[in-house]
């Protein structure tokens, strides 16, 4: 089963964590989780304002 958006953006933010904690903030890998959660995260955004605009 997919996740939902709110899912994924919760599972990215753990790895990011993960991977800043384990592999430093200047690794290749937490980078691009960082990268990954930052277009996640611009994706909810823009969702939230086109429900806010069809109200």
């Amino acid at each position: 089963m997919p996740f939902s958006l709110e899912e994924e953006i919760e599972s990215v933010r753990n790895q990011l964590i993960r991977s800043a904690e384990q592999e430093g903030l200047t690794s290749k890998e937490t980078i691009e989780l960082s990268k990954k959660l930052d277009f996640l995260l611009n994706k909810f955004s823009v969702s939230l304002e086109a429900y806010s605009e069809q109200k």
